[in-house]
C-alpha cells in the first residue's frame, strides 16, 4: 500500500490555490498581464500591423480580444511565476511604510536637534 501512495502524483497547484493564497496580488497581477499584453497588441494594430487571421476583416477590439485569448495561458503562467515577488515586494513596501524613519540613523538630520528657545527669548 505504501507503494501506491509512493506513485501518487500531488496534484499542482492551479490559479485557485494561487488566489486563495495570494488573494488580490494574483488577481492584480493577472490583470496587469491582460492590460500590458492588450496594450501592445492594440499599439501594434495602431501602428499597422496586418492581422492575417480570423480577426481580419473585424475591428480592432476583436483583433485584440483574439490576441489576449490567444496568450491566456501564457499570461496564466507569469501569474503563476510573478505572484510570489509582487507578493513579497509588497509586504517588504507595507513593512518599510509602517516603520517610520529615524531621524539621525537615516540621514534626515545631521545630529541631534536644537533646543527649543525658551518662552521668553523669542
Amino acid at each position: 500500500m505504501s507503494d501506491a501512495k509512493a506513485n501518487e502524483k500531488k496534484p499542482r497547484p492551479g490559479i485557485k490555490d494561487l488566489v486563495a493564497e495570494y488573494g488580490f496580488v494574483a488577481v492584480g497581477v493577472y490583470l496587469s498581464t491582460s492590460v500590458v499584453v492588450g496594450g501592445l497588441a492594440a499599439l501594434a494594430i495602431v501602428f499597422g500591423l496586418e492581422v492575417e487571421s480570423a480577426g481580419a476583416g473585424a475591428g480592432t477590439a476583436f483583433s485584440i480580444w483574439l490576441v489576449l485569448k490567444a496568450s491566456q495561458i501564457p499570461r496564466i503562467a507569469a501569474t503563476a511565476v510573478l505572484t510570489p515577488f509582487v507578493a513579497q515586494l509588497l509586504r517588504r513596501r507595507k513593512k518599510d511604510a509602517a516603520e517610520p524613519p529615524h531621524p539621525v540613523q537615516d540621514g534626515i538630520l545631521e545630529g541631534p536637534p536644537e533646543p527649543l528657545p525658551e518662552p521668553g527669548e523669542l
